[in-house]
């Protein structure tokens, strides 16, 4: 069944092409499952996120000082205030980092419409420090860069 709705209907002297083909729909979103498997194995896995300044358990701190509760959805204005604050990571360890951070969503992103497909990146004084494979990722923002991450090496002789 997707599949045909993917195809273009075959020709028909009878039928004007435009009318069919306009009446096909098929949507797209990048963080629906049909669009994941959609991709290339060429494609990068990358996930979508807002960086927030954590305060405690149920609030955050926008950069203007707004102060947001994490245990209800948002107001819509307020969801494109966040949208726009949005990145798309790509970078693979910094993707994993994040999905294995991300233990379960405050019911600001599950029940607010348009944050959904969205992961919060919790920031402490503006980094994210992550778990990576032999090492830390620290995510920060910069005015002039934006997202910049960094990694630093756990010496595995300085562990034992």
């Amino acid at each position: 069944w997707q599949a045909n709705t993917r195809l273009l209907p075959e020709p028909d002297s009878e039928e004007s092409f435009c009318a069919r083909a306009a009446s096909m729909t098929f949507e797209e979103d990048e963080n629906s499952a049909a669009w994941i498997v959609a991709q290339t194995r060429l494609g990068e896995e990358s996930v979508n996120v807002i960086p927030l300044e954590r305060v405690d358990d149920h609030t955050c701190r926008l950069p203007d000082g707004d102060v947001l509760d994490l245990r209800k959805p948002a107001a819509r204005d307020m969801q494109l205030r966040l949208l726009r604050r949005s990145l798309r990571v790509s970078r693979y360890e910094a993707v994993q980092a994040i999905k294995l951070s991300g233990a379960k969503l405050p019911a600001l992103f599950r029940e607010s419409a348009l944050l959904k497909g969205y992961v919060p990146l919790w920031l402490n004084d503006g980094q994210a420090q992550l778990p990576a494979t032999k090492g830390t990722l620290t995510l920060s923002l910069d005015p002039r860069l934006g997202l910049v991450i960094a990694k630093t090496h756990v010496d595995a002789e300085a562990a034992v």
